[in-house]
């Protein structure tokens, strides 16, 4: 009986904790990713002069993959090189498709890019934001 009520006292302790990590861990996973992402949208930038130029998360991708309006085969960027240009892999791009449950780019002309990724963590709805220059934010 001791036994059992100690078994009992451990995993009232435990699973709360386990819970805990396992959001802890999922927020960092997405923050990495997004983190990322931005590398990608900052070489483009290098690249090309500009940030993508789309007005929402699938024109993004295509510019990223090289088969955007901008960054395709038979263009050239501001370094000479020929377009069609992966600044990111698809498989990086689906793992955060994959781990949030929507996905925002928008693109300013003063101000740069804005990507907003939101995911119920924990019942709670986070709402992870990146703008031009890599700043990431985590709210929720």
């Amino acid at each position: 009986m001791i036994v059992i009520a100690i078994i009992i006292i451990l995993a009232a302790v435990a699973i709360p904790n386990y819970l805990n990590m396992t959001e802890r861990a999922r927020k960092a996973a997405i923050e990495s990713d997004l983190k990322a992402l931005a590398t990608a949208l900052e070489t483009y930038q290098t690249d090309w002069g500009q940030y993508p130029n789309a007005t929402d998360w699938a024109g993004m991708k295509a510019e990223l993959l090289g088969t955007g309006t901008l960054n395709k085969t038979g263009s050239t960027n501001l370094l000479g090189e020929d377009g069609g240009d992966k600044y990111i892999t698809e498989a990086a791009l689906t793992a955060i498709e994959d781990k949030t449950d929507t996905r925002d780019y928008d693109i300013d002309t003063t101000t740069g890019y804005k990507v907003v990724l939101t995911a119920k963590i924990g019942g709670v709805d986070t709402t992870f934001t990146c703008t031009a220059g890599g700043a990431i934010s985590i709210s929720g």
